[in-house]
């Protein structure tokens, strides 16, 4: 046998620069293959992503500028030659520049335009949203605005968006949005719409017809006949109004999967009951919030039910530790909250919107108060009992009679209206923050689970005179609350406040009278002042008892001031006068508060203890508003506020009555 000889022979030294030769060729070759790999995957991915959609203009013709770069970079450097390479080079030195300018262009240009006054000023415009659902509603907006220019690329408009609860909306639209001498001694006292609410809009996105048509009475009692028209509101999408069950609930007791039950909503109560033990039911504040009052149309049979049915709901917020959330937002965010840190019990079934329920789900942020992880909160599955309705956005234009600018706004609001209604693909649409447009068709919702996505929208049902009769019955049939208003009178409490005119101690009366506005014919509210003349603890104006009103407040108008604040004292004796209280009426349960106002602290901190010990031995809860020189953030309050039953809310001196309604309107809803 034989074999091809090997040449051993040679000088290692010569065979050295053939070996090195072939180690660079070896890792030219390597080169060329990794640059050649890396710019060929490129160019696939980035044709990939063009398919797909994924980058807006002029974004994508960056990047298919890119793409091409890519794919040159590819094909030259396979075939490199020197030339080729100076050529390479040349070539994507111009491709690179050509891409920048392109994409910089419409910026250099409207700022150009800018710069030498070729654009014309944008109509500003003010929109006032829904304080339930304004993130998502936001975002719409500012998509709109940044979208919203002219073909020199100028901005036509500069949009601006605020939230607002109804109830402010409401009073607000009383006035005109404009503060109102007329009502120095009623319920609208001291109240500023522009200070107290927001600017004026020229755009309200409305949850509700019933709420557009409430706006446009309330405007034309004031003369503005011409301001707003509900016919001209646009519809801007619905949600439907569903209960929401956790999910462990929904598989134990629909197994078959029904999440359209043709129940009313009591029966469907009354099943779940039938599953063991009594499940927990909570919502958000009838008075606050329009999805809330929605519901009463569906929650009562018959005035012995509605009783029955608010005893119920009462007991569940109490036991779940939530007191009477204002939105359907805040309920949500507490029960996330508590699921998250695990000092919830049974999870409660929410009567709620599939929109609130959608952000829920999609464990999109709940508001800038609400840290929360989403993997931790529980899960929910909607149900949509026979009967609930939905909730209809409404974009309606309120035309200002002062304002110059109205037809340039109605133009940009009329925009803004089909913006919100349908949006523009990827950019926004209602879907996309749980609401469903009106031509919705089963597309997916965002955050869907086990969403009924066919499910029709029903008829129309609410108009204001339902909202008014709803409130109505609310009132009548909610659970009976006991109040006992205690009023720093000392001395201190008299200091004048600036650009008011007024003391604290006469914005407080302003206060307590709004509050004794809202009582219920089962209701007990007492009033005292604090410190009492010749040493005593404090004065009894009223004891504790049904029947009070707005007049009553005139019984602290000839006040005397009083030096010293007698704090703790007054505090743990107010407790027990509430305890000594019977509730009113049939139903023999019942809510006690004591809300005391001061500018003042105890100076002996050795009683917060005592007065922390009272009060948890109790079911009082305590409000203290603090005023003037007080602070929530005083050792003698912060010590308070250790206890779940005791709250400290901040005012200053031009917000003491604001203060009073806000908590007011909470206590007695």
């Amino acid at each position: 046998m034989s074999s091809e000889p090997t040449d051993d022979s040679g000088d290692p030294a010569e065979r050295a620069p053939t070996d090195r030769a072939r180690t660079a060729a070896a890792g030219a070759r390597k080169r060329s293959f990794d640059l050649a790999e890396v710019s060929g995957y490129s160019t696939v991915l980035i044709v990939i992503g063009l398919a797909a959609g994924v980058v807006d203009p002029p974004g994508s013709v960056l990047l298919a500028g890119a793409g091409s770069v890519f794919a040159l970079t590819h094909y030259l450097w396979r075939h490199r030659r020197p030339q080729v390479l100076r050529t390479m080079i040349v070539v994507l030195a111009a491709a690179m520049g050509f891409l920048l300018g392109y994409v910089a262009h419409p910026a250099i240009r409207s700022a150009w335009a800018n710069l030498t006054g070729d654009c014309d000023d944008p109509v500003e415009l003010t929109v006032l949203l829904p304080a339930d659902g304004a993130p998502g509603f936001a975002t719409a907006v500012e998509h709109f605005n940044e979208r919203y220019i002219d073909d020199s690329k100028c901005k036509r408009a500069n949009v601006t968006a605020y939230s607002a609860p109804w109830p402010e909306v409401q009073r607000a639209l009383l006035l005109g949005w404009e503060a109102d001498e007329d009502h120095a001694d009623g319920e609208l006292a001291g109240f500023a719409p522009q200070r107290d609410v927001g600017p004026r809009p020229d755009l309200w996105v409305a949850e509700s017809a019933a709420q557009v048509e409430l706006a446009e009475a309330s405007l034309d009692a004031r003369g503005g006949d011409d301001v707003l028209d509900a016919g001209d509101a646009a519809a801007i999408g619905w949600t439907p109004l569903v209960m929401a069950v956790p999910d462990a609930l929904f598989d134990r007791a629909f197994g078959d999967g029904a999440q359209a039950p043709a129940a009313p909503l009591p029966e469907l109560l009354r099943q779940l009951d039938g599953q063991g033990e009594e499940v927990p039911v909570v919502r958000s504040d009838p008075v606050q919030s329009p999805t809330a009052l929605m519901f009463l149309a569906s929650l009562y049979d018959d005035d012995a039910e509605a009783v029955q049915m608010e005893k119920r709901l009462a007991r569940s917020a109490q036991d779940a530790g939530l007191g009477i959330p204002a939105t359907d937002t805040d309920l949500l965010c507490k029960l996330a909250q508590g699921a998250a840190s695990g000092e919830a019990a049974q999870a409660p079934a929410v009567l709620t919107t599939e929109r609130a329920l959608s952000r829920y789900n999609s464990g999109a942020p709940l508001g800038d108060e609400c840290p929360f992880d989403p993997e931790q909160r529980s899960g929910y599955t909607p149900l949509y009992p026979e009967g609930l309705g939905d909730l209809r956005y409404q974009a309606a234009r309120l035309h200002w009679d002062d304002d110059p600018w109205a037809d340039e706004r109605s133009a940009v609001a009329e925009d803004l209206s089909e913006w919100l209604a349908n949006g523009e693909g990827p950019v926004w649409s209602p879907e996309a923050v749980g609401v469903r447009s009106d031509d919705h068709d089963g597309e997916r919702i965002d955050g869907e689970r086990r969403f009924l996505l066919g499910r029709e929208p029903s008829e129309e049902r609410f108009t204001g005179d339902e909202f008014d009769r709803l409130l109505a019955s609310y009132s009548a049939s909610r659970v009976p609350t006991s109040v006992l208003l205690a009023i720093d009178g000392s001395l201190s409490m008299g200091t004048p406040i600036s650009g008011e005119g007024r003391t604290r101690f006469e914005l407080a009366v302003e206060g307590v009278r709004a509050a004794l506005g809202n009582l219920g014919p089962h209701d007990a509210a007492g009033l005292w002042t604090f410190p009492a003349a010749g040493g005593e603890v404090y004065d009894v104006l009223l004891d504790i008892a049904p029947e009070r009103g707005p007049q009553d407040a005139d019984l602290l108008t000839g006040h005397q001031p009083v030096s010293g604040v007698d704090l703790h004292r007054t505090l743990i004796e107010g407790v027990d006068a509430l305890e000594a209280a019977e509730p009113q009426g049939a139903d023999a349960e019942g809510i006690a508060a004591m809300v005391v106002l001061t500018d003042g602290a105890d100076r002996d901190a050795s009683d917060v203890g005592a007065v922390v010990d009272r009060v948890e031995s109790s079911e009082v809860s305590l409000y203290v508003i603090a005023v003037g020189d007080a602070s929530c953030r005083a050792a003698n309050f912060a010590d308070m506020t250790v206890s779940p039953q005791i709250s400290c809310l901040e005012a200053q001196g031009n917000q003491i009555k604001s203060t009073f309604d806000g908590l007011f309107g909470q206590l007695w809803s």
